[in-house]
């Protein structure tokens, strides 16, 4: 009873640490929750159906493509690609979880805690989080999936009703609950026995810049040149298929290579040959720090801007996998942009002391919080810049040797922004009000 009020206090103490991981959490239960429909609600189950046309009613059949094989497959295959990448972003949020309560897992092993008390401990902290995640999830999505199914049910002009209640709905999703909990815990043992005492009690923080081990170190000029490959394979291919965006994923590769070690590499560069302001210098060394810590999450970005679009650009004439693909890259973009903003979150809590010691060796209060938000600005200028130059690369080919509709376009354009727009627009109300 002890270990479970001391669990639960520690929680509430260290809630700060907390959030970004029940956000991560519950924006993935929200996706699962959603995407799961594809699978339980008896309506959509009727459009995957193999073999044989599905008649909702006598005015109304679905078209040949609705029932091919190759269509269930997809489904499977996209739910299959949620899944991995939630359990991919969910590891991230751990480990970084991990890192800021190592020194609880410390104290508790130099009190004297084994390795079964320790798991047990960390095991009704995750349950806590679980259910608070589940709770703020299901609140989300009985807003949301009005709305998801409204869109399903204009697009595909069929009758189902917008408010349905599903008990196999919520055995899928405790079914992934119970192996996220699994995962984690998993996750949370293997790092309690690699790391001795010391370093557990050590204060662990991801701000500081990430030596180079490699043994073979690879020229930074490689990475551009990937970048640029991947952009001339696209404009040099003849056939706009599943080749093709394979191909142009070494961009995503050169992506992932700039961001951890080309940009870093030129910024230190630019402190030794520019003449720059103190608060520049900061900035852009605090933004080139966390372009290392988020080059995972810059590789994952890369990979959707690159398959999804391309995708979904060559399935415009079947309008199931159309409509799916674009759920599913929405749903993937808000995954990632909730991740990158809850790294901010991290990040910015991390710095309290910095941007508190920039205040008293003479900042004032506006010029600390312009650093702390410049910080955000260079990254996301950047962020743009890159993923950007893709996605209109691959609409340009598109739209030269397809004559794809300008409203397709838009949509795309739209549906990839919009969620990193606002996770943009949240970080930097989040730097103006929490930097001191």
């Amino acid at each position: 009873m002890f270990m479970i009020k001391m669990a639960i206090h520690m929680l509430f103490v260290e809630k700060k640490k907390l959030m970004s991981f029940i956000y991560s959490l519950s924006a993935t239960f929200v996706v699962c929750l959603l995407f799961i429909q594809f699978f339980t609600n008896p309506y959509l189950k009727k459009i995957i159906k193999i073999g044989h046309k599905v008649v909702f009613d006598a005015a109304y059949a679905l078209p040949e493509d609705v029932v091919k094989l190759n269509d269930n497959f997809i489904v499977i295959l996209l739910s299959f690609v949620l899944l991995v990448i939630c359990i991919s972003l969910i590891s991230y949020s751990c480990y970084y979880h991990c890192l800021m309560t190592s020194r609880e897992i410390g104290l508790l092993k130099l009190s004297g805690y084994n390795l079964i008390q320790i798991i047990g401990y960390k095991m009704i902290q995750m349950v806590v989080v679980m259910s608070i995640s589940l709770l703020i999830s299901n609140l989300v999505y009985l807003f949301l999936n009005p709305l998801f199914l409204y869109f399903i049910k204009s697009y595909l002009k069929i009758e189902m009703p917008l408010i349905l209640l599903n008990k196999e709905l919520y055995e899928f999703l405790f079914m992934i609950v119970g192996i996220l909990f699994i995962f984690i815990v998993f996750l949370e043992t293997r790092y309690t026995l690699s790391t001795n005492i010391c370093e557990l009690l050590t204060n662990h923080t991801m701000n500081h810049y990430k030596e180079d081990k490699r043994i073979l170190k690879i020229p930074d000029t490689v990475y551009i040149i990937a970048y640029m490959l991947g952009i001339l394979t696209m404009y040099s291919s003849y056939e706009l298929d599943a080749g093709f965006s394979i191909a142009a994923c070494i961009g995503a590769i050169g992506a992932y290579g700039m961001f951890y070690y080309f940009i870093p590499h030129t910024i230190l560069d630019m402190f030794d040959h520019l003449k720059l302001s103190g608060e520049k210098y900061v900035s852009l060394g605090d933004a080139s720090i966390f372009m290392q810590q988020s080059k995972s999450l810059i590789a994952y970005i890369m990979l959707s801007v690159i398959l999804f679009p391309t995708f979904i650009l060559v399935t415009t004439k079947r309008s199931f996998i159309f409509m799916i693909l674009q759920i599913a890259f929405i749903l993937i973009n808000i995954l990632l942009s909730t991740s990158l903003m809850n790294r901010f979150f991290i990040d910015l809590y991390e710095k309290k002391s910095h941007y508190s010691n920039l205040f008293k060796i003479g900042l004032k209060r506006k010029e600390v919080i312009q650093v702390s938000t410049q910080q955000g600005n260079y990254f996301y200028g950047l962020f743009w810049i890159f993923t950007l130059i893709y996605m209109f690369c691959i609409i340009s080919v598109f739209y030269s040797k397809t004559q794809v509709s300008v409203s397709i376009i838009l949509c795309l354009v739209l549906e990839y922004t919009i969620p990193y727009l606002i996770s943009q627009i949240v970080v930097y109300m989040s730097k103006r009000r929490n930097t001191l």
